[in-house]
């Protein structure tokens, strides 16, 4: 059971989705994507997997799973791109709870060829991401459905 402010942070997240989604995510056709990488998009810092549920054009929910790290990690969240789905080049802000607390990435997704199939994923991230650290860099391999 989560207490004080993860509850918190677990509303807030929920919230800030809804409203995403009815403002930007209505009449839109739902895409995924499935990706490895590095960062809270992926579970952890340490390298892991992840999914990408694009619920509009500019609204994403986002869930990884850390496979290296010395317990199994995890981390959901939130993505709003700045670019329509058609631009090879989409700015992005993600907003994360995982394991250890709460992340936010500043980055940008790159189409390598068409808009869908495969693409890279570069962002930097502050918070609660790292025991020593708080700023963490992400770096991805994904493939848009």
């Amino acid at each position: 059971m989560l207490k004080g402010k993860a509850r918190k942070t677990n509303a807030l997240l929920v919230c800030a989705g809804l409203v995403l989604c009815a403002r930007w995510g209505s009449a839109v056709e739902v895409r995924a994507k499935a990706g490895a990488g590095t960062g809270l998009a992926y579970g952890s810092p340490l390298p892991g997997v992840g999914a990408e549920l694009e619920l509009g054009e500019h609204v994403s929910m986002l869930g990884g799973v850390g496979v290296l790290a010395a317990e199994t990690t995890w981390s959901y969240g939130m993505r709003v791109y700045f670019q329509g789905r058609e631009r090879k080049f989409r700015p992005h802000v993600s907003l994360f709870r995982w394991t250890e607390g709460n992340g936010v990435y500043v980055g940008v997704d790159h189409d390598v060829g068409k808009p869908s199939g495969f693409n890279l994923t570069y962002a930097v991230g502050y918070g609660v991401v790292n025991q020593e650290i708080p700023v963490a860099l992400t770096f991805g391999v994904g493939y848009r459905f």
